[in-house]
């Protein structure tokens, strides 16, 4: 991408917060060091008390947008929020504890100008943990999907928030997340279903461009609540899939507590 910056498409990223302090500065600083520089990034802060806005107000750049807004515990409202005071042609989130790689962003703002048909752009990541340690490759290669994905994503919900661009049209067509209390935690994962429903998604296929963040006190926390989430958007589209397809869901779903409890990073 030679062109100067005017002439690329903006893109809006989209950075919820709330008590962030120890991890936000990592994530702000990897927008920045972004090979891809016509951007705005929205922080929409849930009223921190810690030293959020003192990080986030440090620093001296106008394509950052920094506004408190009280979501009530639904983030999907603070993404809203972001979304609807974002002028970008594509808008991207980035989780204010996860790290972008430099090239994130230009490579999937590439591949969305390169094909109109792709409705958003996902990259592969890799887990960050508390002592600064990176594992894996995700999704693993059996599960990277592309194209009409719909039953596949249903069936494993394998794309992070932190790791999509979505053309701005997807959500002018379909609306914007869910903000039901009880979608909590997977308002994203029935957002990409929606759009998988009737629009094509692809993967920058290289390697890793984002450090999803690991904490150990999240560590197999909340399995059952997290199962119930899934099942609660995977009951939503039953009519669409049919019984065999939901069922098959619920097995796997199972499977995935097994799996994480022996073995939490092994998707």
């Amino acid at each position: 991408m030679k062109s100067t910056n005017t002439e690329l498409p903006l893109v809006s990223i989209i950075m919820p917060t709330y008590n962030h302090g120890r991890f936000i500065g990592e994530a702000i600083a990897s927008v920045l060091n972004q090979t891809y520089k016509n951007f705005e990034l929205i922080i929409i802060d849930n009223y921190s008390d810690d030293d959020t806005e003192k990080i986030i107000t440090s620093y001296e750049d106008d394509r950052i947008k920094y506004s408190k807004f009280r979501n009530n515990g639904i983030i999907a409202a603070s993404r809203n929020h972001g979304i609807k005071h974002s002028h970008g042609e594509y808008i991207a989130f980035l989780d204010s504890d996860d790290i972008w790689l430099p090239g994130k962003l230009e490579k999937q703002v590439y591949q969305l100008t390169s094909c109109d048909k792709i409705a958003f752009s996902y990259v592969l990541f890799s887990f960050i943990f508390e002592d600064g340690s990176v594992k894996g490759i995700f999704p693993k290669t059996k599960n990277r999907f592309r194209g009409n994905i719909f039953e596949s994503l249903y069936l494993k919900a394998i794309i992070p928030n932190s790791a999509v661009v979505v053309r701005r049209e997807v959500f002018d067509e379909l609306g914007l997340l869910d903000e039901d209390p009880r979608l909590v935690a997977a308002e994203d994962y029935d957002m990409w279903l929606r759009i998988a429903q009737t629009k094509l998604i692809d993967y920058v296929n290289q390697k890793p461009l984002l450090l999803y963040r690991v904490r150990e006190r999240s560590i197999s926390k909340d399995l059952i609540g997290n199962w119930r989430r899934t099942m609660l958007v995977a009951k939503r589209y039953a009519t669409y899939t049919g019984k065999n397809l939901y069922i098959k869901k619920m097995l796997l779903s199972v499977a995935v507590i097994i799996r994480n409890l022996i073995s939490p990073y092994s998707r």
